[in-house]
């Protein structure tokens, strides 16, 4: 009595990705769509669904064994296994820990715990983004944040260095850090209306001007200017006093504004003022 064994092997030296699966594995589309898409793409297409099906299993698998790697992307340098050219391990890296401002704007000042990270789909619902694309960028958020949040220096400096993110994507994760160690609150109702962009506009300007130096100190204490909070209670002193704000207000404002928009400020300034 004979036995047949099947085997697919994999045998690569120079490292070459494929990027639209490399895309697919990071967004989590089942096999089966997967292998239609991938299909599309080839010159010849009589190619049977095992040979696609083999060749995109062989491209996951690859993934899979570069992960531990991409956790940690310094490696890159020190590993042998895995030989490829600077400019793939950077695209790597930056298509690995790409964050959709979407969802960065939802997991932004909430704790990261078990609970949330189970709790994704309902991000996956808001958003539109893949459940599985939603699990990497908050397990990212989560890796960077318990590398960086007790070293000393600038975050984003920091962020770069330890995982050699390109200028765009430590920017993006400094701010959610920088939000996240502070515990400024961003997720009340009446900020929803908020943005990702917007909120990295005005994080960076405050890491910018109201830090001495560097987000974080020696003690591994998040760090801000005491003359910042001196100006945050001088605006809640304005906002007590708000009778005489609008009065001030509305005067500049006449100078230069026409009468229209002058009139629906004296009407509106309440809510603006408080919101």
């Amino acid at each position: 009595m004979s036995a047949s064994l099947n085997l697919d092997l994999m045998v690569c030296n120079h490292t070459e990705i494929d990027w639209d699966v490399f895309n697919m594995w990071l967004d989590g589309p089942v096999e089966g769509i997967c292998i239609n898409q991938i299909k599309d793409g080839y010159d010849d297409p009589n190619l049977s669904q095992e040979i696609v099906q083999s060749d995109l299993q062989n491209n996951f698998r690859l993934f899979v064994m570069l992960e531990p790697i991409l956790h940690q992307p310094t490696m890159f340098s020190e590993q042998l296994v895995w030989q490829m050219q600077t400019s793939t391990q950077e695209q790597l890296i930056s298509r690995y820990y790409a964050l959709d401002n979407s969802v960065a704007r939802e997991l932004l000042g909430r704790k990261l715990s078990g609970r949330l990270r189970k709790d994704l789909d309902e991000i996956t619902e808001k958003t539109g983004i893949s459940l599985k694309s939603c699990r990497r960028q908050f397990d990212n958020i989560k890796r960077i944040f318990k590398a960086v949040e007790e070293m000393p220096g600038r975050l984003i400096y920091n962020i770069t260095s330890l995982f050699s993110l390109n200028d765009d994507l430590a920017i993006k994760y400094g701010v959610i850090i920088f939000i996240g160690v502070h515990r400024f609150e961003t997720t009340k109702k009446k900020l929803a209306a908020i943005t990702f962009k917007d909120i990295i506009t005005v994080t960076q300007a405050i890491m910018q001007n109201w830090t001495s130096g560097m987000d974080i100190d020696e003690s591994g204490d998040p760090v801000l200017d005491r003359d910042y909070f001196g100006g945050l209670r001088e605006l809640k002193m304005v906002q007590d006093r708000e009778k005489e704000h609008r009065n001030i207000f509305i005067k500049h404002l006449a100078k230069s504004a026409d009468k229209r928009l002058v009139s629906d400020m004296e009407t509106h300034f309440k809510p603006f003022n408080r919101n």
